[in-house]
């Protein structure tokens, strides 16, 4: 017997076989009229249909939500702890090279002479060369460091894709993970100091070199007149 030609009139078949019987199931189900048979057959199929809607929406309901998220990466450099320690190291290191910079610049001014004016070049060299690397090497390790949280947090969330915010044309504020990104990168530690050039370690290696230096181009007399001393 076709399932439809009765799907067509449940009302009337309903109202045949009682309210009663609908109501205690497991006896209708157990009962062995032929009507009751068609009816049971109908009510098993229509269980069935609901319980695989049922099933459809809490599957999606439990993938619910954004599967495209958008972060604002500058912000999250900007906003967050290691970010902020970043620009204070860059900040100071600018300082101090500025300050010798000027230092030259000034002796300059006083006497404008050879040494003076390659002191003056040498300062600012210096500044522009090592700011740049620092700026690039402290620009990676955060970048990195990014990279890896983002796509720990897609891969956690079940995102498809991040796109940056200033890429995207509209996007519903709960697709926004900025503020996600730099609470879980606050979470790090991250030593921004870590691989800076030790300068001042050169330095003092080099000295014994210099003095080494001076001391073979000492002529006789004067090694023996400091002995004399």
């Amino acid at each position: 017997m076709v399932l439809t030609g009765y799907c067509q009139f449940p009302v009337l078949r309903v109202k045949h076989i009682g309210l009663a019987n609908l109501l205690d199931l497991p006896a209708f189900l157990n009962s062995t009229t032929g009507a009751d048979k068609q009816m049971k057959k109908i009510i098993i199929a229509l269980c069935a249909l609901i319980l695989c809607f049922g099933l459809v929406a809490c599957n999606e309901t439990k993938e619910s939500g954004p599967s495209i998220a958008v972060v604002d990466a500058a912000r999250v450099f900007k906003d967050c702890k290691s970010g902020l320690e970043a620009m204070n190291y860059l900040k100071d290191m600018s300082q101090e090279l500025q300050a010798e910079a000027r230092a030259a610049q000034e002796a300059v001014q006083k006497e404008q002479n050879e040494e003076n004016t390659v002191a003056f070049q040498k300062a600012l060299a210096k500044y522009q060369t090592k700011m740049g690397a620092e700026q690039q090497r402290i620009v990676g390790i955060l970048n990195e460091k990014f990279n890896e949280i983002l796509d720990k947090y897609r891969a956690d969330h079940n995102l498809s894709v991040v796109l940056s915010k200033d890429n995207a044309l509209s996007f519903n504020d709960d697709a926004d993970i900025t503020g996600k990104i730099i609470a879980e990168m606050d979470k790090l530690e991250i030593d921004i100091k870590a691989g800076a050039p030790e300068e001042k370690v050169e330095e003092k290696a080099a000295a014994p070199e210099e003095m080494t230096q001076e001391k073979a181009e000492e002529t006789p007399e004067q090694t023996e007149e400091k002995t004399s001393e």
